[in-house]
């Protein structure tokens, strides 16, 4: 079994890393769920890059991207989505629509949910302004 050592990596950061992403991710489907949001798909992977949310709106024919950043405040998580990121979460977002004949012609919408360390969590709907 080989090994592999991340630098600046201490053993168990990667996995406590992934594991708080998968918790963030986790409670963002929830809020969304509370409001009356149907989760289509968790982390999906498409040749383009990987969702973190996709979700169906409680309005009629709308999909919901969604972009989960969790850092120790919530100004860090929402500097964290830079313009390189939004244009890579909008082709990975027409792909993974491009593959769901059920969904065409649905409008996209792409929020950003941020959390900060002590859990709190504040959703910009619309974040990249395209709707």
């Amino acid at each position: 079994m080989i090994k592999l050592k991340l630098p600046g990596k201490k053993t168990g950061q990667f996995q406590s890393s992934f594991a708080r992403g998968l918790a963030g991710e986790t409670k963002a489907a929830r809020d969304y769920e509370k409001r009356g949001y149907k989760v289509l798909a968790r982390r999906a992977k498409t040749p383009a890059g990987e969702l973190d949310l996709v979700l169906l709106a409680p309005e009629v024919n709308q999909i919901v991207f969604v972009e989960v950043k969790q850092r120790a405040s919530l100004s860090e998580a929402a500097y964290a989505i830079q313009p390189v990121q939004q244009q890579r979460l909008i082709k990975a977002a027409d792909t993974w629509l491009s593959n769901k004949v059920e969904y065409k012609g649905y409008r996209m919408r792409f929020d950003a949910m941020l959390i900060d360390k002590t859990g709190q969590l504040k959703c910009i709907e619309n974040a990249f302004g395209l709707n």
